[in-house]
């Protein structure tokens, strides 16, 4: 009997260890499940709601230390001004757990330098070597380039070979030199430097192709961070510059949305005929020719002429007189359909009618919306009117673009941005972010100038984009140039004599979703229109054959997008 009860109280005292083991295992496998959830909050940079789970598992009998340090961290992730506080032991931390590298990248990328430092001083104490990194990064960022270097020294090869490690590698000789300032494109790759005198120093003798000289004058001429990084994008400018081939010429790159200048380079020949030290991208002046219809579409609209019921019936006989005087066509096109139709074969008489009808006031007005006669200076030195009145004749050169006006390829690449920017005119910008010496903090440039001035009517733009894009398909002047699945609009324009030379301006733009980039191909100084043409088609082509390439692989804001 006695053996019964000594086995059922064993029984019992088993079934009670049993339950209570099971309510120690469940206690701790919930405090571990709400460990790990404040660990992946602290990587999605919910830094309160971590935080406060944090500090309710601090009273955890099993993971008080792990809660500790969660704390910890959080509390530097919040606040710059923190105090060194005594951390739990190493043997009871698995750091790989609290997501280090990725909050040091986070802090350092958001010029958090402070917060960076305090937590790299944890990462070294718990021996991540992802610490060792960014822990001089962020001393050399918050003006400590001496005691950055010290430690810096004593990193092992392998770590120096890291991005980040060949980073301040890069950083440091620039330093030891003499730059004061670093300057970097758009996606961080070094340009040159500035040093004491505010002299600017190429890092590759090539980027000179890539940078024209004014936009070192404007960069010299403000004032400097100790990281700047330009809109520029080198590997745009390489893109563009092999483009151009052997033309001389200047391809124009420019963001619809925003202004910032990805791309502006020219041939070697084109430079030495305008002068030493100058940028023909920005500099050079020459006749609009056929690009300016767009804009005298523009002028249709805004004065109450419906441009489709303008030019529908119309016929293109290949000339026409005003005031006595013959204005030809690129070809005899016979009965117009509309305005997509006028637009895609270019019919200089159809948009000549149209300007006549407008009248030189009201043209002119238009124009000045556009940036002609603008009172910018350099580098954004925009298109000039040389003519503003004059008999039939001259109104309708003014229409079609020839003769009367003037601009540089950057403003005609802005021309076509205003249609891919929802009828908004964007001013130029040079500056895409600030930086740090190591060019890891960019932190984006608040504009002054006014940005997005509408100047057009919403609803006139379909018909217009319409018309653009027909000038890519067959039977338009730029007929298939577009790569099989990239979208494109477009106007062709060509202008200058036999005596002079002849010129090509191509603008258009790719939509958004398929690159956001609006652009303006110059060729000039060929002996006939016919090849000023075929090698602006062919130019333009392999352009957009390319962007379309590296449009793949980037961002809408031209920045290489992010492994996931």
């Amino acid at each position: 009997m006695k053996i019964k009860k000594i086995l059922l109280l064993v029984l019992l005292c088993l079934v009670i260890a049993g339950l209570a083991s099971i309510m120690i295992f469940n206690s701790y496998k919930k405090d571990r499940q709400k460990l790990e959830l404040a660990q992946s909050l602290l990587y999605e940079n919910k830094i309160n709601e971590a935080n406060a789970l944090f500090s309710r598992l601090e009273d955890s009998f099993w993971i008080k230390n792990q809660a500790r340090l969660g704390s910890i961290i959080t509390s530097i992730l919040s606040y710059d001004e923190y105090k060194d506080v005594p951390l739990p032991e190493k043997d009871t931390i698995n750091i790989d757990h609290y997501h280090l590298p990725s909050l040091l990248r986070r802090l350092l990328s958001s010029s958090a330098f402070n917060r960076c430092t305090q937590l790299a001083k944890i990462g070294k104490f718990y021996e991540m070597e992802a610490a060792d990194l960014y822990y001089p990064a962020a001393l050399l960022e918050n003006g400590k380039p001496g005691e950055a270097f010290r430690w810096y020294s004593d990193l092992s090869d392998r770590l120096k070979n890291t991005f980040l490690g060949n980073r301040l590698k890069e950083t440091f000789e620039l330093l030891h030199t003499g730059a004061h300032s670093i300057i970097r494109d758009r996606t961080g790759k070094l340009v040159g430097t500035i040093g004491a005198d505010r002299q600017f120093k190429f890092y590759r003798a090539l980027y000179r192709s890539f940078i024209q000289p004014v936009i070192i004058k404007e960069i010299i001429n403000h004032e400097i961070p100790k990281g700047l990084r330009l809109s520029i994008d080198l590997e745009l400018s390489r893109l563009a510059l092999k483009s151009l081939g052997e033309n001389q010429g200047s391809i124009v790159l420019i963001q619809p949305d925003t202004g910032e200048v990805l791309a502006a380079v020219s041939d070697e020949k084109t430079g030495e005929k305008i002068g030493d030290g100058s940028s023909p991208a920005f500099e050079q002046m020459l006749e609009p020719a056929s690009i300016l219809k767009l804009i005298t579409v523009t002028a249709a609209f805004r004065n109450k002429f419906d441009p489709e019921r303008e030019i529908a019936g119309m016929t293109c006989r290949g000339a026409k007189r005003y005031s006595g005087k013959i204005l030809y066509c690129p070809a005899a096109q016979g009965e117009l359909y509309g305005l997509e139709h006028a637009l895609a074969v270019s019919c200089n008489t159809a948009f000549a009618d149209l300007g006549v009808k407008i009248g030189w006031e009201k043209m002119l007005e238009e124009l000045r919306l556009f940036g002609f006669d603008s009172q910018m200076k350099n580098p954004f030195a925009l298109g000039k009117i040389i003519i503003k009145k004059g008999d039939n004749r001259a109104l309708a050169d003014l229409a079609i673009g020839l003769e009367n006006t003037v601009l540089t390829p950057v403003h005609a690449a802005l021309t076509g941005a205003v249609f891919a920017n929802d009828g908004s005119w964007v001013y130029p910008e040079l500056f895409y972010a600030t930086d740090g010496f190591v060019g890891l903090s960019p932190k984006k440039i608040k504009i002054k100038r006014l940005k997005g001035v509408k100047i057009l009517d919403e609803h006139w733009l379909p018909a217009i984009r319409n018309g653009m894009r027909a000038v890519t398909r067959y039977g338009g002047t730029a007929g298939f140039i577009a790569p099989t699945g990239f979208q494109v609009y477009m106007k062709t324009g060509t202008g200058g004599s036999y005596r002079d030379g002849f010129h090509v301006n191509y603008i258009g733009y790719v939509p958004k979703d398929q690159g956001n980039i609006a652009f303006c191909v110059r060729l000039t100084d060929k002996r006939t229109s016919f090849r000023a043409r075929r090698a602006a088609y062919q130019t333009n082509r392999e352009l957009l054959i390319r962007l379309k390439q590296l449009a793949a692989q980037r961002d809408m804001n031209w920045q290489p997008k992010k492994k996931k």
